[in-house]
């Protein structure tokens, strides 16, 4: 089995990332356009939904039956609906977010939604989305895998209150070229989906100590040389 390292920190609730704040204005308005577009290095296309479809997705598992011939799609802003869209919730950022559902009608298995990205190995990968889970009740599952690994599973989500934002850090560095994939079902209403971004970082080289504790370490030797130093001399 592959061994991989996955650090999570996780903030529910109204948690924004800090280029939201570069992005609203004062009053508090709507940004115009996706945050995750403007994150460095991003490389999830169609990050925010933004082409109003999931371009540059594939969406697969439970996905016949329900109202209109399905139980997910991409809706508009409920405060500012694009034409034709269909409205059901909020969006994070933008015009557009994703929203997945199940069918009390037909066998309940989860919808997935994945996109393969484009990065080299060697490097720590970042995932971070925000996730609303509006019903009610809490049942339902929420998971997340990345290079085949789940990085994240939930049972009964309770109700979020609005987008909380969510970010891990996959430490596998041999992986290459990544399938994001998310998981969802929830009975008897949505989850809602936005803005995801995975970012690349260079880790440290396995020989190096971080800074503050091989400082630690090279005061340690020196005061062990000076003592024996002085042992000798004593002598």
């Amino acid at each position: 089995m592959k061994q991989c390292l996955v650090l999570a920190a996780r903030a529910s609730g109204p948690a924004r990332m800090a280029l939201a704040i570069l992005l609203l204005s004062s009053a508090g308005l709507k940004a115009s356009t996706s945050i995750c577009a403007s994150v460095g290095g991003n490389l999830v296309l169609n990050c925010g939904f933004e082409t109003g479809d999931f371009t540059n997705w594939t969406v697969g598992g439970a996905v016949s039956g329900g109202f209109d011939g399905n139980f997910f799609g991409v809706q508009g802003d409920l405060n500012n609906p694009p034409l034709g869209a269909p409205v059901l919730g909020p969006v994070n950022s933008g015009d557009w977010a994703a929203y997945f559902g199940t069918d009390v009608t037909q066998t309940i298995a989860p919808i997935t939604l994945s996109q393969t990205l484009t990065g080299p190995a060697g490097v720590l990968y970042t995932i971070s989305f925000y996730i609303d889970q509006n019903a009610l009740s809490s049942d339902n599952l929420f998971s997340v895998t990345f290079g085949g690994d789940a990085i994240t599973s939930v049972t009964n989500m309770a109700p979020t209150g609005g987008y909380a934002f969510e970010t891990f850090t996959y430490g596998d560095t041999s992986v290459v070229n990544p399938v994001l994939e998310f998981s969802f079902q929830n009975l008897p209403d949505y989850f809602f989906l936005d803005d995801v971004a995975v970012t690349t970082s260079t880790p440290e080289p396995s020989g190096m100590l971080p800074g503050s504790f091989a400082l630690g370490l090279l005061l340690l030797a020196g005061l062990r040389r000076r003592a024996l130093a002085a042992g000798k001399r004593g002598n």
